[in-house]
């Protein structure tokens, strides 16, 4: 991420939703209007290299209403056998590519 994909997490997050920010940012800095987070009143979860929160968010979406809601967000799907695309898409800031 850079800011604009964060901002379009806050766009797309319910209220009292939990924002699992696993990617490492290309900068140091990102900004977002904190307004948008509190008055949904988000929670943000931070996870380092999947070190300590992995299950945590996996578990975010362990039920089928949340996964329901995980589609929004998935804008290209791959085979398996295709992996090495995605991540190139992804990596590559494609075009349309919000999360493969």
């Amino acid at each position: 991420g850079d800011d604009a994909s964060l901002e379009a997490c806050l766009r797309c997050a319910a209220v009292g939703a939990t924002l699992g920010l696993i990617a490492i940012p290309e900068a140091d800095h990102v900004a977002y209007n904190p307004h948008q987070a509190r008055t949904k009143e988000l929670r943000v979860v931070n996870v380092h290299r999947s070190n300590l929160l992995l299950h945590e968010a996996v578990a975010l979406f362990s039920d089928s209403a949340a996964v329901s809601k995980l589609g929004r967000l998935v804008t290209h799907t791959v085979p398996l056998d295709d992996v090495n695309s995605a991540f190139q898409m992804a990596s590559g800031y494609a075009e349309g590519v919000v999360k493969v």
